[in-house]
């Protein structure tokens, strides 16, 4: 019996379009009649997710950023928050100045985009359908490096580089300095939350906080970013347009994420 079902989002729930389909949504509806939460984990952040999802009436949590944030539609709040702040914090954004990148954060449920560099997007290796699906959900800033300087406590770095060995670089020196989890859901670029955060976490968590053993968890991913996510979960689920390396983290390769994945899992693991 399995009673939450963590799924990611962009090439998994959503389609190729970026849409949250007519046959998910539904398939979402019956899972919650059959007692078990859908419940989207994510890279995005909060005010990225689509409103499809975030406000479907079957879904009440989202796990965003990576797993570092957890909301509660039903208060309207994040119940879980570990977020990169303080030495940490600093590092990194001194960091960012060693390097050609488009920069970003996610902080308090918002993405803010570099607005110069995201206007030279195609520098970042950005494709056209990722540059508009981005312009329309994000907030763009003028002076980045103002913003920078205001920042508190950050959910996630996603970074976008123009070069890969700069990329490289710049992954070697935050595994050294320690105190980060890095990993990707794109070729050209990383996300960097904190150490001992991630997807996988976000599962423990909220199956704790909900009373739910972990072996009634389900894990749904196609990308690097999902690996802990389907290393944590009771079932792991790929879906058949991941690559080979996610793939051998999961129990059961799936659909491809064309095919209604949502609407698969109700009808050929549920049922």
């Amino acid at each position: 019996m399995y009673r939450l079902l963590f799924c990611d989002l962009d090439g998994t729930a959503l389609n190729s379009d970026g849409c949250f389909s007519p046959e998910n949504a539904a398939a979402v509806s019956a899972l919650k009649e059959k007692g078990i939460e859908f419940i989207p984990t994510t890279g995005r952040a909060l005010g990225e997710v689509p409103k499809t999802v975030i406000e479907h009436p079957a879904i009440r949590y989202l796990a965003t950023s990576n797993g570092t944030a957890i909301y509660d539609k039903e208060i309207g709040a994040f119940i879980e928050a570990d977020t990169i702040k303080g030495e940490k914090l600093r590092f990194i954004i001194d960091l960012m100045k060693s390097y050609t990148l488009l920069r970003s954060i996610h902080a308090n449920g918002v993405s803010y985009f570099d607005k110069p560099a995201f206007a030279d997007y195609l520098n970042y290796r950005l494709t056209d359908f990722y540059h508009d699906l981005l312009n329309d959900i994000v907030e763009h800033v003028e002076d980045f490096d103002a913003l920078l300087e205001t920042v508190k406590d950050v959910e996630m770095f996603p970074l976008f580089f123009k070069y890969d060995e700069e990329m490289a670089d710049c992954r070697r020196r935050l595994e050294e300095a320690g105190g980060y989890h890095i990993t990707s859901s794109w070729p050209y670029g990383i996300e960097v939350v904190a150490a001992g955060t991630g997807k996988g976490k976000a599962i423990a968590r909220l199956a704790e906080r909900l009373g739910v053993p972990i072996n009634e968890t389900i894990g749904i991913g196609d990308s690097p970013n999902d690996i802990s996510m389907l290393d944590a979960a009771g079932l792991a689920l790929a879906v058949n347009n991941s690559d080979d390396a996610l793939k051998a983290h999961a129990d059961r390769v799936i659909c491809h994420h064309d095919e209604h994945a949502i609407r698969y899992v109700l009808e050929n693991v549920i049922a």
